[in-house]
């Protein structure tokens, strides 16, 4: 499995849950892709590094049931900064391979980050991101997007 780029979903018992107990804590967002589901229901959170094993697990096990999985944003998972984004690097890891970093969007080569961003800062592109790896031979199993910041609304 291979991841595409991103900035941006301890309990050892946890890397024992079956799907169905994994499941039992996703809620479908509708009949047929997209589910929600809450680490800290499992009892895990992204930003301890000994919680991305059993995390990633969980999130794999929701992608191949849902489609799709939205992390529920709590108390212990909000990424804002240096230390947070290595935290954020490492849990994807455990999902997989990451892509090299973007050309245009990586304002670090040696990172797997890319800020997709519309302020005077990043390219005013924001909406028009997307993956370029579809076209490949072995595409990535998927996209980890961390939002930032969310219009209100």
């Amino acid at each position: 499995m291979k991841i595409v780029g991103f900035i941006i979903v301890g309990c050892t018992f946890c890397i024992l849950l079956s799907s169905t107990c994994i499941n039992m804590y996703a809620r479908a967002l509708t009949p047929t892709v997209g589910a929600t589901l809450s680490l800290e229901d499992l009892g895990l959170s992204l930003s301890s590094p000994e919680d991305h094993s059993a995390a990633a697990e969980a999130v794999h096990q929701v992608v191949m049931d849902h489609g799709v999985c939205f992390l529920r944003r709590g108390d212990n998972n909000n990424f804002e900064d240096d230390e947070d984004d290595k935290a954020l690097v490492s849990f994807a890891r455990r999902l997989g391979e990451l892509e090299k970093p973007h050309p245009i969007y990586s304002s670090d080569p040696t990172s797997p980050l890319a800020v997709v961003a519309n302020d005077a800062e990043h390219l005013p592109d924001g909406a028009e991101w997307h993956t370029d790896c579809s076209w490949s031979e072995a595409p990535p199993f998927a996209s980890v997007l961390w939002p930032r910041l969310l219009p209100a609304t």
